[in-house]
């Protein structure tokens, strides 16, 4: 997948258990055609360069203007917390099974991006966007729309039923090396999961069986890297007669017995008329910040101000208490208006503003209140109020010949129910001794190493990594906020580490 996330719980218990990792390849797959899969296609993070460094989900042609893929390989990313990307930061790349050879295929820019209004984000429920190229695809063998399920259809198939899924992610989930994402489309084989089993596999967890359809093999699994990319029901013996099942959408791990993989379920009427739809409508993108007016005092009312947003969007707002900088408690939710009251004294008081329209939502807020006068008596934080992944930005490295100090902010969206940790890993790639034959050669070394994060301020993180070989370093990190929702696509960095220069 583009990145598989790991399911979030509200039993405490369970969410720990699933911080094992994130959707991104294919696990117990093997090398595919664009010949038999055409409709596969590639989502480039445009601001990595080349395919090879940039691919980081998946996708279907729907048509030759249009691609379906994962609400979260296009909402709330590490390159947009919060809202939908900006179309200019994704290219899309079809026509090609290898991404060493993107000439071969073309790559043309995202016009405007769509996702399930519905979509929620923490639970990871209706997770199906839509992407409007900028230019039309030209179709050809390697280039074809996928046939679309029909309403319902899903429900009626046979648990064990052979499905197919493909992608460019993770092959190996346990080593977290960068040579572990193929640069050849891999594909396998999984069995489809009875809602039932599904449900049962991830108790206490709720997996909707109207929204989400399970499949799995032993050994065989989508992963990190895969997401929004296609499961299908092969029914002949031409790409045509392939039926788009499902999106790949997330899971624990991969390939873990037991816990299959979860797919967004396109047939399912709302979701399979929302990416059907002639002319999906962009998701609202917020172009001035919402503001806040009035005066913070007891008895007083504030004003919140919607900003501008691009997309006709409809507005919702929350007032969230704050005290030195954490949130404590929401206010208020519903109106633009809010009196306010004795509940709020010795806290500040901010605004988040949500805007949704067909093709989406994103969320903005206003600066603080100064702290309202009178005793404290906030109220205390519910993580069920917190509903949106938090998202970790790098905003400062450090490096020398072996070690590298990162400095990391964190944004969670909406009301937050406080920032926990930073989890990641540090892939090496260098030249060392390897032994071959009896004879000691040099050779491309990778090595993988957990990173733990010291807490700075409530969203600031510092990351030390010691006794790193010189070479190349692959960082990935990803935010845990308090209410146990894991960032869904890693935020990435690579350094290059250098032997220092001896004075002579």
């Amino acid at each position: 997948m583009g990145q598989r996330w790991v399911l979030a719980s509200a039993a405490a218990l369970v969410a720990a258990a699933f911080f094992c990792a994130p959707a991104s390849a294919i696990v117990g797959g093997t090398d595919v055609s664009l010949n038999d899969h055409p409709y596969q296609v590639a989502l480039l993070n445009n601001a990595r360069g080349a395919a090879t460094a940039s691919q980081y989900c998946g996708g279907s042609i729907r048509d030759a203007l249009h691609v379906i893929t994962a609400a979260h390989c296009v909402y709330n990313t590490p390159f947009a917390p919060g809202v939908a990307a900006s179309p200019s930061q994704i290219d899309v790349l079809a026509g090609t099974e290898d991404l060493r050879t993107e000439g071969a295929g073309e790559r043309p820019h995202v016009a405007a991006i769509s996702y399930d209004p519905k979509y929620d984000d923490g639970e990871r429920t209706n997770d199906a966007a839509v992407i409007t190229l900028a230019t039309p695809l030209t179709l050809g063998p390697k280039k074809q729309p996928v046939q679309i399920i029909d309403a319902g259809s899903a429900a009626a198939m046979p648990a064990g039923a052979d499905l197919f899924v493909s992608g460019w992610g993770d092959t190996d989930p346990n080593s977290n090396a960068s040579t572990d994402f193929p640069d050849l489309l891999q594909g396998t084989t999984v069995d489809l999961v009875s809602d039932a089993t599904c449900q049962a596999d991830y108790f206490p967890i709720d997996i909707p069986p109207d929204v989400e359809v399970c499949a799995a093999r032993s050994g065989h699994d989508s992963c990190y890297g895969d997401s929004g990319g296609p499961l299908v029901q092969q029914n002949g013996a031409t790409p045509v007669d392939d039926r788009l099942v499902g999106i790949v959408s997330q899971g624990f791990g991969c390939a873990v017995d037991g816990y299959p993989g979860i797919y967004t379920e396109v047939s399912e009427p709302g979701i399979r008329t929302f990416v059907t739809q002639a002319n999906p409508a962009a998701a609202p993108i917020n172009q001035s910040a919402p503001t806040l007016t009035g005066a913070a005092i007891i008895g007083q009312r504030l004003a919140c101000s919607p900003g501008a947003w691009t997309g006709s969007p409809s507005f919702s707002y929350q007032y969230v208490r704050s005290i030195s900088g954490n949130d404590v408690g929401v206010a208020s939710t519903g109106p633009a208006d809010y009196t306010v009251t004795a509940a709020d004294a010795g806290t500040s008081l901010r605004c988040i503003v949500t805007a949704t329209n067909p093709g989406g939502k994103g969320s903005a807020e206003t600066g603080r209140t100064g702290i309202i006068a009178g005793q404290a008596r906030p109220t205390q934080p519910k993580n069920s109020a917190d509903r949106t992944a938090p998202v970790a930005k790098i905003v400062k490295t450090r490096c020398s010949s072996s070690r590298c100090v990162l400095t990391v902010s964190v944004t969670d969206a909406g009301y937050s129910a406080g920032i926990k940790t930073v989890q990641g890993t540090v892939t090496s790639t260098y030249r060392g001794t390897c032994t071959r034959k009896g004879r000691k050669v040099k050779c491309t070394k990778h090595r993988t190493r957990k990173l733990s994060a010291r807490k700075l301020a409530a969203t600031r993180f510092q990351i030390v990594a010691s006794k790193l070989p010189v070479g190349r370093q692959l960082f990935q990190l990803y935010a845990v906020d308090k209410a146990n929702h894991r960032q869904h696509l890693a935020t990435k960095k690579t350094v290059t580490t250098k032997r220092s220069k001896k004075r002579r």
